[in-house]
């Protein structure tokens, strides 16, 4: 196996644990059992309802987005199935748009004060 290919590999399956950590944690378990989520929950006017639907988009988004991304350097891919890596290429769009933009809101929302939420704010704009 070549260091490329490696490389590749190794950088798929961190790629693919950590899509499946979200979505375990903040899709199909509760999402105030996150130790994140309960200091949040310490605010009694914190919009739960609406921030849970934003965190939902975000750990989809950033999951797919995760899981799609390394195959968009597989040369295979690339070289004999061209429709295929461009179909991967706008789902991949569409996953970093949908995440990225469910960060916005999520980063007025984070905690640590305006330091925190200004990095944020500029991790999801850039």
């Amino acid at each position: 196996m070549t260091k490329r290919k490696a490389w590749m590999s190794v950088m798929f399956v961190l790629a693919l644990l950590i899509s499946v950590y979200a979505i375990v944690q903040f899709v199909i378990l509760n999402p105030k059992s996150a130790g994140m989520v309960q200091l949040h929950l310490l605010a009694a006017d914190f919009p739960y309802e609406r921030w849970v639907n934003f965190l939902h988009l975000h750990a989809v988004g950033g999951a797919v987005s995760l899981a799609v991304g390394p195959l968009l350097f597989s040369r295979r891919i690339q070289a004999k199935n061209l429709r295929l890596h461009r179909r991967l290429g706008k789902l991949y769009v569409i996953a970093i748009a949908a995440g990225g933009a469910s960060g916005l809101y999520l980063s007025f929302e984070a905690l640590g004060g305006w330091a925190s939420r200004l990095g944020f704010l500029g991790l999801d704009i850039a």
